[in-house]
């Protein structure tokens, strides 16, 4: 995964992340985005808030001349 964010609050103690600015996740097969952010418990809770959409981009296993047929 990869994070794009401007701003954050970070507690290490706690492990905690709160961004009210716009982020935006990458991940291999899609992508996701929102105004908000919210982690909890050292990751254990994920919370987007804002405006999100998830765009996905699935994988094939098929070659390109396969798909072609």
């Amino acid at each position: 995964y990869e994070v794009r964010l401007s701003e954050a609050q970070i507690d290490m103690a706690k492990g905690s992340v709160i961004s009210n600015k716009p982020v935006e996740v990458r991940m291999l097969e899609g992508k996701l985005d929102a105004q908000r952010l919210e982690i909890f418990n050292r990751g254990e809770l994920l919370t987007f808030d804002g405006g999100v959409t998830m765009t996905l981009t699935p994988r094939t296993s098929a070659t390109p001349a396969e798909q072609t047929q």
